[in-house]
């Protein structure tokens, strides 16, 4: 029994050490879910020559401010892009972009600059940065602790 509760202990203290693993991996997964989702939109805008927009969303499907689940690929009405796929955040990571949307226009260079930063709502705090350029270009680094 004495051995049952050292084994007990000696694993909630390795659980709590692993917590910015998975924080970090969280994060991470997210920036590849999102970028991909950019570099999709950036692509689609170019070869349908169509306005596109990336924004965060409820419901993976329109876009919508405040609280995200992840963000979703609009066209100029704010239908859903046919053959786009949304980007679902994982649980513990915040989203938030210093513009309503990113857009793409039909045509190379003409991108909105916008930096989305995805934060860990865990106590571990890091984050990471995706910057679309004005080519329309993605790129990631660490952020600022939330």
């Amino acid at each position: 029994l004495i051995a049952l509760a050292i084994a007990a202990i000696l694993v909630g203290l390795g659980a709590a050490s692993w917590r910015p693993v998975v924080a970090d991996f969280r994060l991470r997964a997210a920036e590849a879910s999102v970028g991909r989702s950019l570099t999709q939109a950036r692509l689609a805008a170019l070869s349908t020559g169509r306005t596109l927009r990336v924004c965060p969303s409820t419901d993976l499907r329109h876009c919508a401010s405040g609280a995200t689940r992840g963000v979703a690929i609009v066209d100029e009405r704010g239908s859903p892009a046919p053959g786009a796929s949304a980007a679902l955040l994982p649980e513990g990571v915040r989203l938030t972009l210093n513009r309503p949307a990113v857009t793409w226009y039909p045509w190379p260079r003409a991108a909105s600059t916008v930096t989305l930063e995805l934060c860990a709502t865990t106590a571990v705090r890091a984050s990471r940065r995706l910057i679309v350029s004005q080519a329309g270009r993605v790129r990631a680094e660490r952020g600022a602790p939330c």
